[in-house]
């Protein structure tokens, strides 16, 4: 029988060693890579420390996207965590592709549609920057999903996602310039957890302050959300 992804699959009870883990819910062969124990803020510097190393470890399990399986990060979606800058990590995981498409039902629509994106747009090496290439590529991404006019599945512009991937360097867009532009696509699944698509075309990870811009977006759109499901998206 084939082993799906359950985001409320049990955890070993915290007094234990392995405290806070996923177990394989008896499936046999477990697939927890990594899992954070409880609320973290990220005030606390060894906290800060620990998610870091969970986005460190998904940005590098994200390099293994294919078609056949792909890296998530999940965490809790719930109001007081956003206000008071926590975050409640529940794992990373590497899924296979019928696991993710159980829960994250526009996956498919979502890389197709960012395929098309950099199709409209041309080659990289048509553009004086990537800045300015990742620029074009979200701008277009962003105009087709938002010519859907639906609640439930739409981009948002990042303003710190447009800071990071914008590096200062010569030639390139700097930092917090107006015309770079970066968008996440949300879909909202209607069982209580908003799947994050993180368009990508650039080199930079996922961080600590893009977790909480996420579930801050989560929040001011979508107010009975429990769980946050977090993948990342590349032209192919």
């Amino acid at each position: 029988m084939p082993r799906h992804y359950d985001p409320n699959q049990p955890r070993v009870p915290a007094g234990n060693s392995d405290g806070g883990q996923w177990t394989d819910g008896g499936h046999g062969q477990g697939g927890t890579l990594w899992l954070a124990r409880g609320p973290l803020k990220p005030s606390s510097s060894a906290l800060h420390t620990t998610i870091q190393g969970a986005l460190a470890l998904f940005t590098w399990l994200s390099a293994l996207n294919s078609r056949n399986q792909r890296a998530v990060v999940a965490f809790k979606a719930r109001e007081y965590l956003v206000r008071n800058a926590f975050l409640d990590l529940e794992g990373v995981r590497l899924l296979n592709r019928e696991e993710v498409s159980e829960i994250c039902k526009k996956l498919d629509d979502v890389q197709t549609a960012t395929n098309k994106a950099a199709v409209a747009k041309g080659p990289p090496t048509a553009y004086r920057t990537p800045a300015e290439y990742g620029t074009a590529v979200h701008a277009e991404l962003a105009s087709k999903i938002s010519a859907l006019k639906d609640a439930n599945f739409k981009a948002e512009t990042s303003y710190l996602k447009s800071v990071e991937e914008a590096p200062d360097r010569k030639g390139e867009a700097t930092y917090g310039q107006k015309d770079t532009i970066r968008v996440d696509v949300y879909e909202n699944t209607g069982t209580g957890t908003v799947c994050v698509y993180d368009i990508k075309t650039g080199r930079r990870g996922l961080s600590v302050p893009r977790m909480l811009e996420i579930a801050a977006t989560v929040h001011r759109s979508y107010t009975d959300v429990h769980r946050i499901i977090v993948t990342e998206v590349r032209p192919q």
